[in-house]
Parts: structure tokens; C-alpha cells; sequence
């Protein structure tokens, strides 16, 4: 047997152990020799069956045949059950090979996952009591400015129509801010599934300005899109994309120079389309472009409100999730973009896309 894999068996810090073809043991980490509690001397006297019972040792037997059969690693996570402990695990199988390529030994190894569970438990109760507790107020507070706005309670002065349209709006962020949060968990857990659709890409980008016309409007700001074609087919979730474009927009748009030009191109090549936002405004360093997308943002300070931070990873994530990639650029002064790429197509019953040319 290859020392080097002795020695890193030996050391491992979890259960780890590798048979030979009969099922002896030939080497065991000292974290699996405490699980079956025996002494190490006593290792290369052993069996599988020694130490599993027979139930748990079909299940070994099944997990090995697959090694076997296919020769390549196997993996999954399962509850692992060991003479003195029992935990839930990810379990890993091996298959060494001789150097005429006949399979000589098997290697498993077990990886305790209960404090990353914990963790996940841990998570997922601060989002769900996170989300009630601002949700739940929140909502009463909308729909107690709904009551004054209706003026069924009295007539309002405009000074308190203004503050009222104030505290909406401040409400509005809030739910916002809640649904980017909880969203960004999803997808970080895997619970968010993508539902694709095929859709005009161009048609949600004029949906997209529409939702940000006030916004643009009060900052002067105007969306110039720069199509290749008329209609842009694309087969995509398109209510996740739309809320990346939404966040990029939104984006572009608080930190462009006022009575500025928000530039768009959307580019099709080799089925992939490419989405591209150039803006003139504040400058970003190389550095910044770099990690704008990280978790919350929390590298590029200039970019770092909470909200805006939470939105620009929620995109990462999306873009991620779609197969693609996301990134910001610089020319090192003024102009910035923002660009992320996806498949056009992924499934095989959509043909290659058409372009339809203004004339």
C-alpha cells in the first residue's frame, strides 16, 4: 500500500477507513478507531461485519457495489451509526486502483455534518423570526396609513399628506428589504427553484424602466437601450431576472451623476446572452469591481448600503443559479459597467434564436 495514503489515513481528523477487496481492514484514522471502539492494534484483525450490524452492512455493501461497479467516487449524506456514536454525516467512498488499473482497496470516509445542521437550524429560525417580527408590524403600519390616506379618520393637510407618503415609502423599503433577505436565504440553501419560461428579454427590460421611471425621472436620468434586434428570445426564470435587472437599474441609478444617460446593451453570441449596463458616475477601483458581488457587499464601501449590498449579492446568487456570470468593470475614471451572462437557451426544443432587424 502507498504510505503517503497510510499516513494520511492514519491522521485524518475524521472517520476514515480503507478495506481490500475482502472486506479486511488494512487502515483506520484514529477518529474511527474511538467510533468502534476498539484499540488500533486490533484494526487489521477486523471485518466490515465486525463492526456493522447486518442492516447497516447492506447499506455499506450497496454504497461500495456502486465504487465497484462504476469505478469512481461515491457520495451522499446519510445517519451513520457506529458502535459508540451515531450522528448525521456525509459519506464518501474511494476506489484505489493498482497501476494495471485493477481496483485493489476501498476508502470511506465520514464527515459529522450535526454542528452544520445546527447551524442551518440555528439560520433558518433567526430568518423566520426575523421576517415575522418586522413583517408582521410593518404591515399594520401600511395598513394603518391606508386608514389616515382614506381621511376616514379626518381630512389630512398636505404637510401631513407628505408625511404620511413618507412613512409608505420608508414602510415599502422595509418589506423590500425583508423579501431580498429571505430570498438571498432560499437561494443560498437551495430552496428556490428556477421556473423557465421562454420570453422577448427586451419586452421585460421596457417593464423593468417603466417600474424605475420616478426614480430616473427625479434624478434625471435617462435609459438608453441599445438593441441588436427588435426581439430578444430568451428561455430563463423571468421574474428572478427581472429582479436582477431591477437591481442593477436601481443601482445604476443611485450612484450615476445627475441628468445622465443609463446605457443598455444586450449582446446574443454562441447562445449566450450578455446583459450590459454602462453608467457614468462614481468610480470604482479594480478591487471594487472585483468583490462588489460578494456576500452583502462588504468590500466595496462606496456601494455598501445594507439594502443595496443584500440586492447585488441577491443578484450573484440568481445569475448563479441560471448557469451564468456576474461582474462590474471599470475604465478606471467614470464609466462603469455592470454585466451579467447567461445561457440563452437550455432546452433543445427552442431552435436557435431569431433576430428581428428594425428597418
Amino acid at each position: 500500500m502507498n504510505d503517503s495514503i497510510k499516513g494520511v489515513l492514519e491522521n485524518i481528523p475524521i472517520c476514515a477507513y480503507m478495506t481490500d477487496l475482502k472486506d479486511n481492514f488494512i487502515e483506520g484514522s484514529v477518529e474511527f478507531i474511538k467510533a468502534i471502539n476498539r484499540e488500533g492494534y486490533e484494526l487489521q484483525d477486523l471485518t466490515l461485519a465486525d463492526i456493522y450490524d447486518k442492516e447497516h452492512l447492506e447499506l455499506v455493501k450497496e454504497e461500495e457495489d456502486v465504487i465497484i461497479k462504476t469505478g469512481k467516487t461515491f457520495e451522499t449524506e446519510r445517519q451513520i451509526i457506529f458502535p459508540s456514536q451515531s450522528f448525521w454525516g456525509r459519506v464518501k467512498r474511494i476506489p484505489i486502483f493498482d497501476r494495471k488499473g485493477n481496483l485493489k482497496y476501498k476508502i470511506a470516509m465520514y464527515e459529522n455534518l450535526e454542528s452544520l445542521k445546527e447551524i442551518e437550524r440555528q439560520k433558518e429560525y433567526f430568518i423566520e423570526t426575523l421576517t415575522h417580527d418586522l413583517k408582521v408590524p410593518t404591515l399594520a403600519q401600511l395598513r394603518g396609513l391606508e386608514l389616515l390616506n382614506s381621511e376616514l379618520v379626518g381630512t389630512l393637510t398636505p404637510a401631513q399628506r407628505e408625511l404620511t407618503s413618507q412613512i409608505e415609502e420608508s414602510c415599502k423599503y422595509i418589506l423590500d428589504m425583508i423579501s431580498m433577505i429571505v430570498n438571498t436565504y432560499k437561494f443560498e440553501c437551495g430552496q428556490n427553484k428556477l421556473v423557465y419560461d421562454k420570453f422577448d428579454f427586451s419586452q421585460l427590460l421596457f417593464e423593468c424602466f417603466d417600474s424605475l421611471s420616478e426614480s430616473a425621472k427625479e434624478k434625471g436620468i435617462a435609459f438608453v437601450y441599445r438593441p441588436s434586434c427588435n426581439e430578444v428570445l430568451i428561455e430563463a426564470d423571468r421574474v428572478e431576472i427581472k429582479k436582477v435587472i431591477i437591481n442593477l437599474l436601481t443601482n445604476a441609478v443611485m450612484y450615476s451623476d445627475k441628468n445622465e444617460e443609463v446605457f443598455v446593451d444586450i449582446i446574443q453570441e454562441n447562445n449566450q446572452i450578455q446583459f450590459i449596463i454602462t453608467v457614468q458616475g462614481i468610480p470604482l477601483s479594480e478591487k471594487e469591481c472585483m468583490t462588489m458581488f460578494d456576500s452583502f457587499g462588504a468590500k466595496t464601501p462606496k456601494y455598501n448600503t445594507i439594502g443595496n449590498g443584500i440586492a447585488l449579492y441577491l443578484c450573484k446568487k440568481i445569475i448563479d443559479a441560471h448557469n451564468g456570470r456576474i461582474f462590474a468593470s471599470t475604465d478606471g475614471k467614470m464609466l462603469n459597467k455592470y454585466t451579467f451572462t447567461i445561457p440563452q437557451f437550455t432546452s433543445e426544443q427552442y431552435a436557435a434564436p431569431h433576430c428581428l432587424i428594425a428597418v
